[in-house]
């Protein structure tokens, strides 16, 4: 078996300034732009019998490797990482101005021997104190976004929320829709 630890201390966990969020990641020291929180964790192939007994994760698997082609950032999904450390505590942001960091992938050498390529990369300055915000995609922006009109009137939109399956609920859909 391995031990995994978190071993970077420029980071701490608190309360998130997201609401909702729970806990957030936060630099406890000034960091500067194009530097990078290693992604540690460890990998699995993607379909393989280890995968599918990290599903619980899934939605927080970042690709294990990338790279540049022809000025387009491509991802390899061969493999995947599942993070146990700050990686996997980075919220999304809000909005666009908020996010500080963004998925990158790091060949140079490692700060830590848990970590693979993935990193976030800071896309500014970040002061001491302040969380690190990255970005989950399109479909994280559609959830929230509905989830922040729906909030208060619900009613009869379990259907959309269940729909997003942020909490693998997909199996309740077929339970609770009418049958014919």
């Amino acid at each position: 078996m391995y031990l995994v630890e978190e071993t970077d201390t420029r980071f701490y966990l608190k309360e998130s300034t997201v609401p909702n969020a729970g806990l957030g990641v936060f630099a406890a020291e000034p960091l500067k732009a194009g530097d990078y929180l290693e992604i540690i964790g460890v990998q699995v192939k993607t379909n393989s019998i280890a995968d599918e007994c990290t599903a619980f994760a899934d939605k927080y698997k970042f690709a294990a490797a990338g790279k540049l082609v022809k000025k387009e950032r491509t991802t390899d999904f061969s493999r995947k990482v599942v993070p146990l450390g700050y990686g996997g505590m980075v919220n999304h942001a809000p909005n666009a101005k908020m996010q500080n960091a963004m998925i990158d992938y790091h060949k140079g050498p490692k700060r830590n021997a848990a970590a693979g390529q993935p990193v976030y990369r800071f896309l500014r300055n970040i002061a001491k104190d302040e969380e690190i915000l990255g970005n989950y995609g399109e479909q994280w922006m559609n959830i929230m976004e509905w989830a922040g009109d729906k909030a208060n009137e619900v009613g009869d939109e379990w259907e959309t929320f269940l729909s997003f399956d942020l909490y693998n609920l997909k199996e309740i859909m077929s339970e609770l829709s009418p049958k014919e």
